[in-house]
């Protein structure tokens, strides 16, 4: 009965199907459609739903359900269509008929939990392979002033010493010259008043990993900001603060320079445009891409800057952006080239585009698409040269949803699932190679939980 029930199955597949144009594709995946590790019935309903033009196949559809023709190994070639071979073939896999690898997906689990609820934190790894987690705000949006560490080897976070100053949307870069003692510097950011009102600092602050204790810089910014860019510039060994909110609420085109030498802060040259919610980018060369973000008068930029530390200039990049974008995510490949991703629009409308930067021209180019509008997420460069973009806020809602960007393909490719929904989260390559995630909020409550990927 069931040998008849799978020919009868095959037969009305291949009717319908026939009678129903093709959908067009560019790539050669395995069958696994609902990204779940496995090939089943399940996968087969898409991969026919898709043949029929029942449902619209996103791109990381595409890269899963174009399995015809096989090679001379039997693993699945593509044809550029998702069509009856397709179905018949995805059919076959489910039922084991044949039996071709499906790329394994990889998975979050929890791990420890943190010592605090946090949104909005920093997690900074060290050079010792711990990961200082710092600051943000509580579930009674509370600014917090505390930190913590989390601990590879036994999935534990432990508490530190705290920030001298409560803190959010600042800034935090380790001082990296490759010693374990090196120090993480916090700058700026921004302090809830329990009477309602806000201050914007100017006040910077150190962490030793020595002593597990903050000391208060020598010097302050030249000015209050929140929501700026901190980026630890190794050719000269100091790190680049550019742009973000100033005291007035204004976003600003300035920039400075913290020396640890002499542990103070100096100007540098000015943006051409003020911004706040852009990227900084440390390209190969040591210099830094500046995308994106808004200012005063526009709700998204699609012009990009470039800062010489050898000059302390800025300079227009050559070519704009394929699309504004602010509050993206930008993440530097393995290449050179650089990965811009999501965010909002000029109309602020969240994105699921994506584009690269290739630094040979200055020109930017679309490349493949989210399968999901995102805003609020994070996106990690992991150790083989793909990039995890994982929650944020989606359809008005946190989501636990996760995808990677493979370089080679252009593609984004769904993955496991958070173990949580999860917005404004932090996320943190680990020296183990696995990126940890922690806090953020899921919808309204905020999260002390943290996940490995």
């Amino acid at each position: 009965m069931k040998l008849v029930l799978k020919k009868v199955f095959i037969l009305v597949l291949a009717t319908v199907t026939l009678l129903v144009p093709a959908v067009t594709c560019f790539s050669f995946p395995d069958g696994d459609v609902n990204h779940d590790g496995t090939v089943d019935i399940a996968d087969v309903v898409k991969v026919l739903r898709f043949s029929v033009q029942l449902d619209t196949p996103t791109s990381a559809d595409l890269t899963k359900a174009d399995v015809a023709p096989l090679d001379a190994q039997g693993n699945p070639q593509g044809d550029g269509t998702i069509d009856i071979s397709d179905v018949l073939l995805v059919l076959k896999r489910s039922l084991n008929i044949l039996n071709w690898s499906v790329t394994p997906v990889r998975k979050f689990a929890a791990t420890g939990s943190m010592t605090s609820v946090r949104v909005d934190q920093s997690s900074t790894l060290l050079n010792s392979g711990d990961v200082l987690v710092a600051g943000g705000f509580d579930a009674a949006t509370t600014t917090l002033k505390s930190a913590e560490l989390y601990i590879p080897a036994t999935g534990v976070f432990a508490a530190t010493g705290s920030m001298t100053t409560a803190r959010y949307f600042y800034g935090a870069s380790l001082l990296d010259t490759g010693s374990a003692s090196d120090k993480v510097l916090f700058t700026g950011g921004l302090l809830d008043n329990s009477d309602g009102t806000q201050t914007h600092l100017a006040s910077a602050e150190l962490y030793s990993p020595t002593t597990g204790t903050y000391t208060a810089t020598t010097g302050s910014l030249n000015q209050p900001r929140e929501d700026h860019t901190s980026t630890w510039l190794p050719s000269v060994g100091k790190v680049l603060i550019v742009g973000g909110v100033d005291a007035n609420g204004t976003p600003t085109n300035t920039a400075e320079l913290y020396d640890p030498a002499t542990d103070s802060f100096t100007s540098t040259g000015n943006m051409t445009l003020a911004r706040k919610d852009h990227q900084a980018t440390l390209l190969s060369d040591g210099k830094v891409l500046i995308t994106g973000g808004d200012n005063a008068t526009s709700a998204a930029l699609d012009i990009a800057e470039i800062y010489n530390p050898a000059t302390g200039i800025f300079t227009i990049v050559t070519s704009q952006m394929t699309t504004p974008r602010q509050d993206h995510k930008a993440v530097l490949l393995g290449d050179g080239t650089v990965l811009l991703v999501g965010g909002g629009d000029a109309n602020n409308f969240l994105l699921k585009s994506a584009e690269i930067y290739n630094p040979q021209g200055q020109v930017f180019v679309p490349t493949g698409s989210l399968s999901i509008f995102r805003d609020l997420f994070n996106a990690t460069a992991l150790s083989d040269g793909t990039v995890l973009v994982n929650g944020g806020e989606a359809d008005g809602a946190a989501t636990n949803s996760a995808e990677v960007y493979d370089p080679a393909t252009g593609v984004f490719t769904q993955t496991g699932s958070m173990v949580v929904p999860r917005e404004e989260q932090a996320s943190t390559l680990l020296k183990t190679g696995k990126v940890l995630v922690t806090g953020g909020s899921n919808s309204s409550p905020a999260l002390s939980s943290a996940e490995l990927f």
